[in-house]
């Protein structure tokens, strides 16, 4: 009984482990050497010798462990009370995203309406969180003295709940295909890195559509 509940837990732990550390070394290595050569946008001490780096990556490590599991719970209620489905074929046909008004769309029609619906949902939930009502869930992620990319994913848990995670399930209710959000996965990953590193780059005209990380460390 101990063995097999000892793997229940260990198993997801390090299926989460194998899924997140090739990005985790991909962006330690692909900063090294963008920092190595780019002016910062605060001088100081280089990502890796940050005093909470730890902590960091304790957040980067820990934290999708979590959402997943609040992912199933959201969608599960979805299915169950939203589209009142029962049968264990409807279940699954619903989690591979064949249930919801946007489910008809082509693949790049869903790509487009994803990340505009999401980029809405962020907006409204990141306001929320900056409320005095949810501010204590979201200054943790505001608390890192020395801002770099490893702070990306410092978040406490209700904070990646009700945003990020509600977010994506509010989406793939609605129908979009759970191959959307892993096509899109490598990208939102690598910007959300990308806006917290230490670089003084402004990104010239496009900073009206795309984040810089000067504009995000205002931000911070």
């Amino acid at each position: 009984m101990v063995e097999t509940i000892t793997g229940s837990v260990l198993l997801p732990i390090w299926h989460v482990f194998m899924a997140v550390a090739p990005s985790a070394m991909a962006l330690a290595l692909a900063f090294t050497a963008i920092q190595a050569v780019a002016t910062p946008c605060n001088p100081g001490m280089p990502w890796w010798r940050k005093p909470d780096l730890v902590s960091d990556f304790l957040f980067m490590f820990a934290l999708p462990f979590f959402a997943g599991f609040a992912r199933v719970a959201f969608l599960a209620v979805a299915a169950v009370y939203v589209y009142s489905l029962k049968q264990p074929e409807e279940i699954e046909r619903f989690f591979a995203g064949g249930f919801g008004p946007l489910a008809g769309l082509n693949f790049w029609a869903q790509v487009a309406v994803y990340v505009i619906g999401v980029d809405l949902i962020l907006y409204c939930t990141h306001r929320l969180f900056h409320s005095m009502a949810l501010w204590r869930y979201h200054a943790i992620h505001h608390a890192p003295e020395h801002l770099d990319w490893t702070s990306a994913t410092r978040f406490h848990p209700v904070n990646v709940i009700f945003h990020g995670v509600l977010a994506d399930c509010t989406m793939l209710s609605l129908g979009i295909a759970p191959e959307v959000l892993a096509w899109l996965a490598p990208f939102n990953v690598a910007m959300s890195a990308f806006v917290h590193a230490n670089l003084d780059w402004t990104l010239g005209p496009f900073r009206y559509v795309i984040a810089s990380p000067v504009f995000h460390r205002w931000h911070h």
